[in-house]
């Protein structure tokens, strides 16, 4: 639990980065009072920080710091609290928020009846889970002079029943229910932080499995891949040399088809030649034959 009596302090914070940051060992928190002018923001932010109530008139600055101890005395708690009057001209008070209260007046029912514009204001622009947000109504102290009525709060509690923000009303001249809608706050936002980080943490581990399964999945594939790769030229290699042994045994087949022509041809040569000596041979006998004859005795 922190310290809600520690004084203040003048501590300039600024974040470009997260909404909720560590300083020394300190969390910082940024606290926002949005509501029609003269509402009160003024008056309850300076409460806030400094335990007693002055007039708002005498308010000239926007921004009220206060560090909180921890009863450990091992952390504490910074708070930046600004007040906005304009949401136009502060957009990134409302962007690094991490606690908004929408203040209205109890005596000016005007106060209340803006308030649904306001939050639709911060819903378009924030959508962040761990924003924290609740209403407040200040002035309590002024009864007799009270315009807004149960039938006000309800129909607003109507309107944003979606939402589930609380209801505050309280008095910074008797400090009734301040320090409470403070540390309530508070609470709810640091365990609101504390689970988004969680979460956070959660699924980075969850990327990171997924990362680190990404990686050995493409291992594999690429292993795989190499693998059938050197089969496939194993094969390759293997269907080059079956065509290299068919092409040499063709070759040499070829290189035996010619010289069993030739002989053929050759034989063929030796028959005919053998053939003409033959019938030369006879022509020849016949006509030796024919001369050894004697010649024909001729009639007287």
């Amino acid at each position: 639990m922190f310290d809600f009596s520690s004084s203040s302090s003048n501590h300039n914070l600024t974040n470009n980065n997260n909404n909720n940051i560590t300083i020394n060992n300190s969390t910082v928190l940024h606290i926002t009072l949005i509501g029609s002018p003269n509402c009160g923001k003024h008056t309850l932010a300076y409460y806030f920080v400094n335990g007693y109530f002055v007039s708002e008139m005498s308010f000239n600055t926007e921004t009220f710091n206060k560090t909180l101890v921890h009863k450990s005395k091992e952390k504490s708690l910074m708070l930046q609290i600004n007040v906005i009057d304009d949401l136009d001209k502060n957009m990134n008070h409302l962007i690094m928020s991490d606690i908004i209260l929408f203040i209205y007046d109890v005596t000016d029912i005007y106060s209340i009846e803006v308030i649904p514009n306001y939050i639709k204001f911060i819903n378009n622009l924030i959508h962040r889970k761990d924003l924290q947000c609740c209403i407040v109504g200040t002035k309590t102290d002024l009864e007799e002079k009270r315009t807004v009525g149960q039938k006000q709060v309800d129909f607003l509690k109507e309107t944003l029943q979606n939402l589930h923000m609380p209801f505050y009303e309280c008095s910074c001249v008797t400090g009734d229910n301040v320090n409470q809608i403070l540390e309530e706050m508070i609470q709810k936002s640091l365990k609101s932080i504390r689970n988004s980080h969680s979460q956070s943490h959660t699924s980075s581990s969850t990327s990171s499995l997924s990362q680190k399964f990404k990686r050995l999945s493409k291992r594999m594939s690429l292993n795989l891949h190499a693998t059938s790769h050197a089969e496939t030229e194993n094969n390759s290699l293997e269907m080059f040399r079956n065509q290299l042994e068919n092409k040499r045994r063709e070759e040499e087949e070829k290189k035996k088809q010619p010289t069993t022509l030739t002989n053929q041809n050759n034989n063929t040569n030796v028959n005919n030649n053998t053939s003409s000596d033959s019938k030369f041979s006879l022509f020849n006998w016949i006509k030796k034959r024919s001369q050894s004859l004697p010649a024909p005795v001729q009639k007287k």
